[in-house]
């Protein structure tokens, strides 16, 4: 089962993406992080975007126990998290499965 984050745009998606990868490190880096830990996807018409958050650390790839990877989020993200996406974001889930 799939989590969803929406967030305000695009940029702070992946922002938060790329924070939640560099927390997922055994060995934080002095280094930019690149890489994004969720999928990021735009909404079709008003700028959102959505984290699609997979329930277990093994379904992000990670080696992370459960706890270590319920961690990645805060309490408030937690809380916002939907399991279905607004009707309005229909198009997006259209376009990336077709």
């Amino acid at each position: 089962m799939m989590g969803y984050l929406i967030l305000p745009s695009h940029a702070a998606a992946e922002q938060r993406s790329r924070a939640a990868y560099a927390a997922s490190l055994a060995q934080p880096s002095n280094e930019a992080v690149t890489t994004t830990l969720w999928e990021v996807r735009e909404h079709p018409d008003d700028g959102r975007a959505v984290l699609v958050i997979p329930e277990a650390p093994e379904d992000a790839a990670l080696g992370l126990s459960q706890a270590g990877y319920d961690a990645l989020l805060s309490d408030t993200e937690r809380q916002a998290l939907v399991t279905l996406l607004p009707a309005d974001w229909h198009a997006v889930a259209a376009s990336v499965g077709g």
